[in-house]
């Protein structure tokens, strides 16, 4: 459980500030694999903030800040000293608030590939990686979830979700990551049904089979349960970066393996694939528990047709007995900032869906996971409505008493 950390939003437990929000980021990056080395021009657009307050962005510790602008005028900023947090090395820019105009920051920086030393995240000249991990763009999770338009310059091959022809990066939702990849020597698989691209770097070309023929059963499983997802396309990742962390956003999956694809790898892939349909409530509270537990329900769902009931049993023991011992509070209600919320919106959330999969059967779990997904259910209110309507008011109940314990 400890050697692998699966992250979408979990990991990321803030509460949104009601003064200060970052709408979106538009702008460039130019990567330069042979001098290993990134410049950024990136605007940030504020949708509200506090007069009399302190901008405080995070940043990779070793960047250079080239300048601080706001409607053409160059404005001052304090750097703080470095932090090192989940590997990472960090640093912030503070920025008066009374100084930026029209709501608008334009922060320009540059740096080494040799300076960001996450070891979650190793740079090699082949297969560089960026993300909210790295710290590569300004961020601070208070602010909320953004859009952004971002242009990558680079002569080598661009791997990330919603990229167009001419290499301009746009989120297709509100989200709080910046992810893709350069690469130089990234091989490239699609499945059948061309909805799956995955793209591979030091990786068996039999954990690649192995990914493409999973991923495809998975998704069509899916779409065939739950109903139709609006994405045309997922990319997925697939290196041996030594790494402990795999994570998903929108569109895009980022998966690390090394010399074997365990169960456990399969499960990961599962539930992040599954994202793609369980990605509606707010990941703010704790009604994320509705992306995370319904998710790793579904996960559990394809390792019990995957490997039997045995299996599926004996794996449930496991992280039953884990959650017991941890004594994970209540799902309902869960503050997004508790030591043990990872644990309780994922694990201990989907053990109550596997509760209540035993009290009305596969089949009704089955409609009840239907109709969420087509009725777009955002919340546990609308979700216990949904649950009294298809199986009775008792059930419903019950269910909530469940999410209670």
């Amino acid at each position: 459980m400890k050697k692998y950390i699966f992250v979408i939003v979990t990991i990321l437990c803030y509460q949104l500030s009601i003064a200060q929000k970052i709408d979106r980021y538009n702008g460039e990056i130019t990567i330069d694999m042979n001098n290993r080395t990134y410049q950024a021009n990136l605007t940030i657009n504020f949708g509200s903030y506090n007069n009399v307050d302190t901008i405080k962005l995070w940043i990779q510790g070793g960047a250079k800040i080239n300048s601080v602008i706001s409607q053409r005028k160059v404005i001052s900023y304090t750097l703080t000293e470095e932090e090192l947090v989940y590997g990472s090395r960090k640093k912030q820019i503070l920025i008066p608030v009374q100084d930026i105009k029209d709501k608008t920051l334009t922060i320009t920086y540059n740096n080494h590939f040799d300076e960001i030393k996450n070891e979650r995240f190793q740079y090699k000249k082949e297969w560089t990686e960026f993300n909210i991990y790295t710290d590569y763009f300004p961020w601070n999770f208070e602010y909320g979830l953004f859009d952004y338009t971002l242009i990558i310059n680079s002569s080598d091959t661009i791997i990330a979700p919603n990229l167009s022809n001419d290499n301009i990066l746009k989120s297709t939702k509100p989200t709080f990551d910046i992810p893709f990849l350069i690469s130089t020597e990234a091989t490239k698989t699609i499945t059948d049904n061309e909805k799956i691209h995955i793209y591979s770097h030091q990786v068996s070309d039999s954990i690649i089979s192995d990914v493409q023929n999973k991923s495809k059963k998975y998704y069509t499983y899916f779409e065939d349960t739950y109903g139709p997802t609006d994405i045309d396309k997922l990319v997925i990742v697939v290196s041996d970066s030594k790494r402990s962390v795999s994570y998903a956003r929108p569109n895009f999956i980022s998966l690390n393996f090394d010399k074997k694809f365990t169960k456990t790898h399969i499960k990961v892939l599962a539930h992040e694939i599954a994202h793609l349909w369980w990605l509606k409530a707010e990941l703010s509270t704790w009604e994320d528990w509705l992306n995370e537990s319904f998710a790793e329900y579904s996960a559990l769902v394809m390792y019990r047709r995957d490997y039997g009931k045995e299996a599926m049993d004996a794996y449930n023991k496991r992280f039953g007995d884990w959650i017991k011992k941890m004594e994970a509070p209540p799902v309902w209600g869960i503050d997004k900032s508790h030591e043990r919320s990872n644990a309780v919106v994922t694990y201990k959330g989907a053990f109550r869906l596997l509760d209540l999969e035993e009290k009305i059967g596969e089949q009704q779990m089955e409609k009840l996971l239907n109709q969420m997904h087509n009725r777009q259910i955002k919340t546990t209110e609308a979700l216990l409505d949904l649950l009294a309507e298809l199986t009775g008011q008792d059930t419903s109940n019950w269910f909530e008493l469940k999410l209670k314990q």
